[in-house]
């Protein structure tokens, strides 16, 4: 559940001030206020329908379905926690340790029907901005449907995999799983531990006592895995050359993102060294020419989540931050080792 709003008022010659209700109310979730209490009350609400469902479907022992092992890679929070770059980077490891995985999406925000192949030409609009992000990073089988369970049957029957990852789907206990892995915010992780939308949980807080691994996204905790993700080259969404940041620290440029935890990105662009106008949109908005009018002719950093929404209205001087994730290899070393007992157990 995302909760997007935005209020918009018309000042006399300023133009148009849009102030988006999701970043009060986002600021909310880790500062509890005035709103905190007016949500409670929805707060409760989504608790009941959440307890109903948990009662209708219980947790399931952990299994492999005809032979293809599942690791779910999703988080309790609403927002950006660093989940699609862990699943970018896990499918590389699998890859690296000789494994043939494949990535199975809800395709948020995607308007699309069934079970859709996905392809770094892909229309965003169609399958959501993060599956097309990781088509374009990723060459391995990439299938969005609303039904995971019927999305994982699509890959089992078309494709030659042997290992499904899936982009989120920790709250869908519809379907099984071998692994599961929860991704925290180092520095926001539970918030005010409210449920939605008085506080940022997408369910209780003791669902992370049943998952497999913790990563964090940050400073980690006692028995959790630390992740650590840096700005690494620029690549122009043009003519495709790359430069590191030290070289567009020359000039000023607008960083336009719509992302679930647009502070990050800025702060890792601060750090850099990188002098910049911060420009945020609400996550998965789907971005337009008309967004940056008001930029005029400023050269643009953005995230690869949000260039592949506008590659074929970008200009020469836009440019997409690339990310770079780091995680222990005691990390995948694990992964390996329970799914390595996962396929001895179906023999």
């Amino acid at each position: 559940m995302k909760v997007r709003h935005e209020i918009r008022c018309r000042l006399k010659n300023d133009g148009c001030v849009v102030i988006r209700f999701s970043t009060v109310l986002e600021n909310s979730w880790y500062q509890p206020n005035w709103l905190t209490l007016l949500l409670m009350p929805a707060s409760l609400i989504y608790a009941v329908g959440l307890l109903i469902y948990q009662s209708l479907n219980p947790l399931r022992p952990r299994k492999i379905e005809e032979g293809l092992p599942v690791i779910v890679v999703g988080n309790l929070t609403t927002g950006g926690t660093g989940k699609t770059p862990l699943v970018v980077w896990l499918v590389k490891a699998l890859i690296g340790a000789g494994y043939r995985p494949a990535v199975i999406s809800r395709g948020y925000g995607g308007t699309g029907r069934g079970s859709l192949s996905v392809l770094a030409t892909t229309d965003a609009a169609l399958v959501g901005d993060e599956a097309v992000m990781m088509a374009w990073v990723l060459d391995v089988p990439i299938v969005v449907d609303k039904d995971r369970r019927r999305g994982i049957a699509y890959l089992r029957e078309n494709f030659d995999v042997n290992v499904l990852v899936s982009d989120d789907g920790l709250q869908n206990r519809r379907f099984p799983r071998w692994i599961e892995v929860l991704v925290l915010d180092g520095t926001r992780r539970l918030g005010s531990g409210l449920l939605l939308p008085a506080g940022p949980l997408r369910e209780f807080s003791s669902r992370a006592k049943t998952v497999d691994f913790v990563v964090t996204n940050g400073e980690a905790r006692p028995g959790e895995i630390k992740m650590t993700t840096v700005l690494a080259q620029c690549v122009n969404l043009v003519s495709g050359e790359t430069r590191t940041l030290s070289e567009m620290d020359k000039h000023k440029f607008v960083a336009v993102t719509g992302i679930g935890h647009a502070g990050r990105f800025f702060d890792q662009l601060t750090q850099a060294g990188v002098r910049f106008e911060p420009q945020q949109f609400p996550d998965h908005h789907v971005f337009s020419e008309d967004d940056f009018i008001r930029f005029g002719s400023d050269g643009v950093l953005m995230t690869a989540k949000d260039a592949v929404k506008c590659r074929t209205f970008s200009r020469s001087n836009w440019w997409q931050v690339e990310l770079k994730v780091d995680l222990p290899p005691e990390f995948i070393d694990s992964v390996l080792q329970q799914l390595s007992s996962g396929a001895e157990g179906a023999e």
